[in-house]
């Protein structure tokens, strides 16, 4: 890699996004990232967005505007209008927090997630620290990477 990022702001878009847009694309940006999206990732990305107080309808709307733009005009001009949305936001560590959890849906951080995920931080103004803090938090929450002598006793 050059060190050039996936995507930045200033790549054109016909699409404007709001901020619930913005962290819908981050999503879709993150289940695309190893070119096989599964159903269940876009089931998380509605959830994430409901646990955030978007409305279910809302959600699905954003997440399928993300997808139309992805489709219509590829993933450097999502990436671009997600970050020019979220940038320097309070939501940007929100769209991060999705990012973390969506890359380790299946269990594990591919190449391509890895390499988002630092893309991302970059574009949306996140520090590298901040990253490794959500991503600590999310693994504390997920009880596949919890060692044996934290999980619950069987009942």
């Amino acid at each position: 890699m050059t060190g050039k990022p996936l995507f930045d702001p200033t790549t054109p878009s016909s699409a404007t996004l709001n901020l619930w847009e913005g962290i819908a694309a981050v999503g879709v940006l993150m289940m695309t990232a190893d070119e096989d999206v599964a159903p269940e990732e876009e089931d998380q990305l509605v959830e994430f967005l409901v646990q955030q107080g978007v409305p279910v309808a809302t959600a699905q709307a954003a997440i399928q505007k993300a997808l139309q733009v992805l489709a219509q005009e590829g993933m450097a001009p999502l990436g671009g209008a997600a970050c020019r949305a979220l940038a320097d936001t309070k939501q940007a560590e929100v769209a991060m927090r999705l990012a973390v959890r969506i890359a380790l849906a299946d269990g594990f951080v591919l190449i391509e997630e890895n390499t988002l995920l630092i893309d991302l931080i970059h574009v949306l103004g996140v520090s590298e620290s901040r990253l490794e803090q959500i991503i600590q938090e999310e693994l504390q929450q997920d009880e596949r990477f919890r060692p044996l002598g934290e999980l619950d006793p069987p009942h």
